[in-house]
């Protein structure tokens, strides 16, 4: 088994059969399963530590969402992910203006060797362009853990810090780091506030008594 996990996403489980026999000399090809939502197909990527995605355009059978609707959110949550159309129905997704028609691929293109090979080297170098992209969220992750730290960061980064994390954990980047560095300063504020009124509470009492 070839060690590029591709995601993929169909309304058709028979296809995804043939493309994985297919393309098991390139990628390892993984069916999403068990998914209704956009967010859990996101969340289905980062459990199996998929490196790029595929997805048919019409979906239609399954999901409230066509292709290109995935992909759009895919890229917002996860933009160093190459995600992909494959389809039988090209014009259509490129008409949609929400994936760049590079990334739109005709299912012909499988039919031939030459299509064949060349559809599998881009799966793999998509990966491997996936996996060196990790290397710079992991110094962004860095970067911001540092202000952090040093409690200048913004409530923004805040936010990126822990999409960050969740990212570098899931593919076993980054290793457990302790709860209070994702306590957010909002919640450091509280938590004085809470443990000066018990405070204030706990002298009362004692003068009353």
């Amino acid at each position: 088994m070839c060690e590029y996990n591709i995601g993929y996403i169909d309304d058709d489980s028979s296809a995804f059969k043939d493309y994985a026999e297919l393309l098991e000399n390139y990628v390892t090809l993984k069916f999403v399963e068990n998914c209704s939502t956009k967010q859990d197909v996101y969340n289905w990527i980062l459990e199996n530590k998929i490196e790029c995605f595929i997805a048919d355009f019409k979906l239609s059978d399954q999901y409230t969402f066509n292709g290109t609707e995935l992909l759009e959110f895919l890229n917002k949550k996860l933009p160093d992910l190459v995600c992909i159309i494959l389809t039988n129905y090209p014009c259509d997704s490129i008409s949609e203006n929400l994936v760049s028609s590079i990334l739109i691929k005709d299912r012909s293109i499988l039919s031939s060797v030459e299509g064949l090979t060349t559809f599998g080297e881009e799966l793999k170098q998509a990966t491997k362009v996936f996996n060196k992209r990790l290397v710079n969220i992991e110094n962004d992750f860095n970067i911001l853990l540092v202000k952090k730290r040093e409690k200048t960061i913004t409530n923004n980064e805040e936010e990126s810090l822990l999409n960050l994390y969740s990212v570098l954990k899931a593919y076993n980047r980054m290793d457990d780091l302790p709860s209070e560095i994702f306590k957010s300063e909002i919640s450091d504020k509280i938590d004085k506030i809470l443990e000066l009124a018990t405070q204030c509470v706990s002298l009362e009492k004692k003068k009353n008594d």
